[in-house]
This record gives structure tokens, sequence and C-alpha cells, in this order.
């Protein structure tokens, strides 16, 4: 047997289009997970899907940027930009939070405030992620460590690409200096976290992962270990309320379910799994 693989999609909750692409790239593809965005716009359609659909596994996709809170805004002003919403982007975050001028108890209020939609929900969460990675931070890592233990949720994204820099390609020089940057917060976050894979797949190519990309990516990966490819999956969508990102949902989502890519999972022996199958702390391979 080679590695284990959790092939995890971004965003499920986002939009209706990506909703329905992240359950096709799951139903005929090799998607093995999802992770939910409690303040998504379809955050219910995303709920009716995933209890439609109990195979597809199931976590909870952070999130303190881009998007309106769960908490009216007011209880957590340092959280927030203009018109009620977070900041724009994981940069503005980390120049605020660098600044002192992220209130953490106004952090941990509002994420767990996220987790409790989910849960209440009837969901079942296996994991915690973030968007665009900003539970890496290290006082919202603490955050983060507390809420998996206080509502049972053990396994935690860690983003750390080793085969980063194989991968450059066409990103730009910012995305890779961005790549360097989760690599080494991941590095620094390791030891604290208990249940995690050994590594993660594409960051470079987020939001563009074609099948070229995609067979790189698998050609690549070791022959030991667990690994965790982040994704975002979707149908085409001309009147996204996100064109600013430039992502390429339906490409990802042919990929994904790319005949291609299915025979190369088949023929290096990847075992696709999803966070609930791991079992206690993993330990660093090799």
């Amino acid at each position: 047997m080679g590695a284990r693989l959790i092939v995890n999609a971004d965003d499920f909750g986002l939009t209706t289009l990506v909703n329905k692409g992240i359950l096709e790239a799951h139903r005929r593809g090799i998607l093995t997970s999802t992770s939910i965005m409690a303040v998504g716009r379809e955050f219910d359609h995303a709920v009716q899907l995933a209890q439609a659909h109990p195979g597809l596994d199931l976590g909870i996709h952070l999130t303190l940027v881009e998007e309106a809170p769960v908490l009216p805004s007011k209880e957590i002003p340092s959280l927030v930009g203009g018109k009620a919403r977070f900041l724009e982007h994981a940069d503005r975050f980390a120049v605020r939070y660098l600044a002192g001028q992220i209130n953490l108890s106004e952090v941990r209020r509002e994420l767990a405030a996220q987790c409790r939609r989910v849960l209440d929900a009837g969901l079942s969460p296996t994991h915690l992620d973030s968007h665009q990675h900003v539970h890496l931070l290290p006082g919202v890592l603490d955050v983060v460590i507390e809420l998996s233990r206080e509502f049972r949720i053990p396994a935690i994204r860690w983003p750390h690409e080793p085969m980063l820099l194989r991968q450059v390609g066409h990103a730009s020089p910012w995305r890779i200096v961005q790549g360097l940057m989760v690599n080494e917060l991941a590095r620094r976050a390791r030891d604290r976290l208990g249940t995690r894979t050994d590594g993660f797949l594409g960051f470079l190519c987020a939001g563009r992962l074609g099948e070229r990309e995609l067979l790189r990516l698998l050609g690549d990966l070791p022959n030991w270990g667990t690994w965790e490819l982040g994704c975002h999956p979707g149908l085409p969508d001309p009147n996204t309320p996100y064109p600013r990102w430039r992502y390429r949902w339906e490409v990802e989502l042919a990929a994904l379910t790319s005949s291609r890519v299915r025979d190369l999972v088949e023929r290096k022996r990847i075992g696709l799994i999803g966070f609930r199958e791991l079992s206690g702390p993993l330990q660093q391979s090799h």
C-alpha cells in the first residue's frame, strides 16, 4: 500500500454552485472530504447536501476574513472592517494581528459561534481548518486548539507542504512567499497538534488545480504517510460574487473527476481516506 490521501474541498457553503461542484467531485471523483463555512451565504444548502451524503467527510472551515461574521459586528470590533464584514484578506488580518490590534477573546467567541452553528445543524465535524490558513497565527492557533478540545474535534489541518518549491510553475512571486510563510508557521505549530497529517499539497495551485497540476502533485507524492490535498471544485458561475479570486472551480472539478487522475491513484496504490479515519496522533514519517 502506498500513501494515504485526504482530498479536501474548502469553502463548502460559499455558493450553491460551489456546493454542487464539491458534491459532484465526491460522487464522481477522488474527493473524500470537505470543510463547511458556517458564515457561507449557502450554508443551509450545504447542510442539506451533507446530511444526504454521510459518506462525505466534513470539517469546519473557520473563517476570519472576507465574509460576514456569525456574531454581530459590534461584539467583535477588532475583527471587522467596512460594511460589518471581516477584513478582505489574510494579509490584512495578519497586519492588524502583528500590530496587536486583534482581540483574541473576540476571535474565540466568533470561532466558537461558528463551531456551534455547525453542530446545531446536526453535523458531526471530523476536523478543523481555516479560510486562508489564518489558524496558524500563534494566538489564533491557541484558540483553535482550545476549541478542538471543547467541541471534541481532534484533527486540525497542518498545511506544511515539503514539495512547495518543486511546484512553483506559474505561481506569482508573492504567492511563493506566502507559501513559504505558511510552511514556517506550520513547522512551528507541528508539535502542538495532536491528530494531523504528515503534510499538505496544493497551496500554490489553489483555485487553478487543473489535471496537469494534479497529476504532477500525485506523481510526486511519497509512498508513505498520510497527506491532505486542498482543492476548490465547483460548477461554472459567471455571476460569482468572488470574481477577484479568479478561481477556476470547474477546472478543478474536471481534474478531480479525471480518469487519468483516478488511474494514477490506483497505479500508485494511494489510499483515499477522510479525517475520520485518522486515529490518534500521527508521527512524522521518514
